[in-house]
């Protein structure tokens, strides 16, 4: 989820907002980089490495409260079958912080009956979004219009971009 642009854009925001509370290991924040990398990669005049770096200093410097360090999340026992188990400290790590929800896009990946018995849920960024701007709805406006301006973009290119990103709820919310 950290890894595409506008999608990340959006949890930062309400993050810095105190809409979502972000928890992370580095072995996630190193997984986001290396997927970045790979997508940014492919762009002409473009760094992969280099953008990954920044991505993740920015991203440690500016929630430094989010991070779950190894010593904590590697006693954690996840019980059950997981489609790929290189998923489990992505689990581990959400339990161990405090975590309510492990957002992704591939939600197959984390089946409920793993994540149950370790009070968390999986759930897309379109739903929480969605959701995070339902419950603090003046927040969540202000946040995405910081947003939308930081980007350089008019509401329709926003609406668009974010519907791009398979943002559609909360692009609807927007428009």
């Amino acid at each position: 989820m950290l890894a595409g642009a506008v999608r990340r854009q959006v949890f930062l925001a309400f993050a810095a907002a105190g809409l979502i509370h972000p928890r992370w290991s580095r072995a996630v924040l190193m997984e986001a980089g290396h997927a970045h990398a790979k997508i940014v990669e492919k762009k002409p005049g473009r760094d992969g490495a280099g953008e990954a770096a920044l991505l993740l200093t920015e991203l440690e410097a500016g929630f430094p409260e989010a991070d779950v360090p190894e010593t904590l999340w590697s006693h954690v026992r996840v019980e059950g079958k997981l489609p790929d188990r290189g998923d489990e400290h992505v689990i581990k790590a959400a339990a161990a912080g405090g975590a309510r929800y492990i957002v992704t896009e591939n939600l197959r990946d984390f089946p409920a009956a793993v994540l149950a018995p370790l009070g968390l849920a999986a759930v897309g960024s379109d739903a929480l979004f969605s959701d995070r701007l339902a419950a603090a709805p003046e927040a969540g406006a202000a946040a995405l219009i910081a947003l939308r301006a930081r980007l350089g973009l008019d509401e329709d290119a926003f609406r668009d971009a974010l519907l791009r990103s398979r943002l559609k709820r909360l692009a609807g919310r927007v428009g």
